[in-house]
């Protein structure tokens, strides 16, 4: 009896599932005779969708890396120099000092001469100075980029001795004021004599330093 029962009802279990694949298969071709175009501008638009949000992620993505980046190469820009880059600069300058007294040698001139002589380098970094040469110089280094000032003296250029590049370190650890006033813009030297001068001419107020 159980056996049989189970033969009836395996073949109904059968006939209702081929019976409701049929419909599904009829079901499915009626509807794609009927609806084929609208069902395929759906699935492209939903694909389209899909392209078009994944893009505009994508840019989102790559805007966002970018505005990092920049505002990475923003903070390296702003940042306080390291000791190291300090230590080029500073360097760079002392050189240059250097090459500058090396111009002078010639003269014999003593270390405090030399020192004064600096000084009056250092008092032409004045952003307020009137002479028309020495306009936006407003540091040291920007009046030694200046050509044409000093004697045998070319920016970057020559070479110098241990003792003037000695010279140049001590002015600038120094106070930088070895003629008590800022007001010296030019000096003459001739014969061992160092005088510097607040006027073109000397006509103004002199000091003289041995």
């Amino acid at each position: 009896m159980s056996e049989t029962f189970s033969s009836e009802f395996k073949a109904a279990v059968a006939f209702y599932a081929f019976t409701a694949w049929e419909f599904i298969v009829k079901w499915a071709k009626w509807y794609w005779k009927r609806y084929a175009r609208e069902t395929l501008c759906f699935l492209c638009g939903f694909l389209l969708a899909i392209i078009v949000l994944r893009s505009g992620q994508t840019k989102q993505i790559a805007a966002m890396e970018q505005r990092l980046i920049e505002a990475q190469q923003t903070a390296e820009t702003e940042k306080e120099p390291t000791p190291g880059q300090l230590w080029s600069q500073q360097n760079q300058l002392t050189e240059n000092l250097a090459r500058v007294l090396q111009g002078v040698d010639r003269y014999d001139l003593s270390k405090a001469q030399k020192l004064a002589y600096l000084q009056v380098l250092n008092n032409r970094a004045n952003p307020n100075i009137q002479y028309d040469i020495m306009k936006g110089t407003d540091d040291l280094d920007s009046v030694l980029q200046v050509p044409q000032q000093f004697e045998g003296f070319r920016y970057g250029e020559g070479y110098y001795t241990k003792s003037n590049f000695e010279i140049a370190e001590e002015f600038l650890a120094g106070d930088m004021n070895y003629l008590n006033s800022d007001r010296y813009f030019w000096a003459r030297i001739s014969d061992g004599t160092f005088v510097a001068m607040d006027a073109y001419d000397g006509s103004g107020s002199n000091q003289k330093v041995n």
